[in-house]
């Protein structure tokens, strides 16, 4: 807090964009930090999707893909 007040000027130059960043999102920082919520679950499936793209690379299509990686995260398919 008291970085965030004082002049940039006072400031080492590498730090300068840092705290100039920090200044203009001090509010949204500051909710991330007081909330619970996080973006962990769907960051989990980004990665488990993305895996799972790497390892069946051969898939012909799109659906066969698709279909693995809704087994894999257990959703019913229909």
């Amino acid at each position: 807090s008291e970085m965030l007040s004082k002049d940039l000027k006072d400031c080492p130059l590498c730090f300068r964009t840092s705290l100039k960043s920090l200044k203009n999102k001090k509010q949204y920082v500051l909710n991330a930090l007081i909330t619970k919520y996080t973006n962990a679950r769907v960051e989990g499936k980004n990665n488990t999707i993305k895996v799972l793209k790497r390892v069946s690379f051969g898939f012909r299509s799109f659906k066969n893909l698709r279909l693995r990686v809704l087994l894999r995260e257990k959703i019913q398919v229909i």
